[in-house]
């Protein structure tokens, strides 16, 4: 008894061969040489003549017929594992059980195989959700954002002020006193700020990879269930090639 799973593993091995098998016969009928062969024998034109030559002789190495009935075999092989995978396809359904009901019922294998994908390349883009700055009070300001409490951040501007610099007179002459300019930050006025966010709090994208690891464990074990219906033999394959091969 053989399992849709197990004709899977062996229908891919059976593919590479196949495909194998049919770069070998190219390459073998590529080379016209192969398959030509030739006899020659030498005879004098005169009898009297006693030269001799020694007779060529060259053999068929690759038969053209040899090589289609080759193909028809590899491929006969191939054309019917996968018909019958795809005959068994139709049959092979699969219930997807969540917290112990049923999320789905009687999903085709082909579809899970499809959700299982899928459901891994949402659980990227969720991952890559941006989520509000966990050091920072949110709360929602009834547009549908995420807002903060306002609060006041200090505006300054620069203030040119002068510096006199005591000089201590000579006994020539007085020295005058040196003045030094420089600026200075002085509080100008008050912003008062609030921030806003259209990002997720890191609660819900949490929340979502949770369920969607779930469902995808869920998936994963129906895949297995429904791999585990037996194959239904087809020989499509055969009659095919045989048709057209014949």
């Amino acid at each position: 008894m053989t399992h849709l799973g197990q004709l899977i593993a062996i229908e891919q091995g059976e593919r590479e061969r196949a495909a194998e098998a049919l770069k070998e016969a190219r390459a073998r009928l590529s080379e016209p040489k192969l398959l030509q062969g030739r006899t020659a024998e030498y005879r004098p034109r005169d009898p009297e003549d006693t030269e001799t030559l020694p007779s060529e002789h060259q053999v068929v190495q690759v038969d053209a017929e040899d090589v289609v009935q080759e193909i028809k075999r590899r491929l006969g092989r191939l054309f019917n594992l996968a018909a019958t995978k795809e005959s068994t396809n139709v049959i092979s359904f699969a219930d997807v059980i969540v917290d112990g009901e049923a999320l789905l019922e009687r999903v085709p294998v082909t579809y899970l195989l499809f959700l299982e994908r899928e459901l891994g390349n949402l659980r990227h883009i969720v991952a890559d959700l941006p989520t509000l700055d966990p050091s920072v009070r949110w709360q929602q300001d009834g547009q549908g954002v995420w807002a903060t409490e306002p609060y006041e951040q200090v505006r300054t501007r620069k203030v040119l002020k002068n510096h006199n610099i005591w000089v201590p007179p000579s006994p020539e002459y007085a020295q005058p006193a040196q003045v030094q300019t420089f600026t200075e930050d002085v509080i100008a006025g008050y912003w008062t700020v609030r921030r806003f966010s259209g990002a997720l709090q890191p609660t819900r994208v949490r929340g979502i990879l949770d369920k969607i690891d779930k469902v995808a464990r869920a998936v994963r074990f129906a895949r297995e269930r429904a791999n585990q219906t037996e194959v239904i033999d087809q020989r499509f394959g055969e009659d095919v090639l045989d048709y057209i091969l014949a």
